[in-house]
């Protein structure tokens, strides 16, 4: 697993779901995430499963994002299979708010793009981003990424694709 210099990216574990699911919960966290609205916990224990269930399909997925210096779960950040029949593997994101503003996304992204090329031989990568969120349009620039195009997201949101050859 990459580990960074202030990240742990590792597997999930039974308790990472309490505060998984105060990430999904925090409505500006999920301001730009799917139909822009928090999840209940419900909803966030089937996407801590999914995200589980992506790992045993693909062997690849998102890691859980554990800040080195507290321990503490900052998030995740990694890699998944999109599901919208392209076979494009995206780089993701989301960090609790006390994560913001301090580099631990374009950090732990940088160690899943090195993953991804390196260890998976994947050939590309694919950023979905919505236009308005500065933040991580910050992140896929310092990526490398280059706009690609806009579309609309399963959710009935706008989206800019952003790619990357391996």
């Amino acid at each position: 697993m990459p580990e960074t210099d202030r990240l742990l990216l590792r597997g999930w574990r039974d308790e990472d779901l309490e505060p998984f699911v105060a990430l999904c919960a925090d409505p500006r966290v999920m301001r730009w995430v799917g139909r822009g609205e928090p999840q209940d916990r419900a909803q966030a224990e089937a996407s801590l499963e999914a995200i589980r269930d992506h790992w045993i399909r693909h062997g690849f997925g998102l890691w859980a994002a554990e800040e080195r210096a507290s321990q503490e779960l900052a998030g995740f950040v990694g890699l998944a299979r999109l599901d919208d029949g392209s076979r494009d593997v995206e780089i993701g994101w989301r960090l609790q708010r006390g994560a913001w503003g301090r580099g631990l996304a374009t950090e732990g992204a940088l160690a899943a793009r090195e993953h991804a090329f390196d260890e998976l031989g994947l050939a590309r990568l694919v950023a979905l981003v919505h236009p308005e969120n500065a933040a991580s349009l910050r992140v896929v620039d310092k990526l490398g990424m280059t706009f690609e195009r806009e579309r609309v997201s399963r959710h009935g949101t706008p989206v800019c694709v952003y790619g990357l050859q391996g």
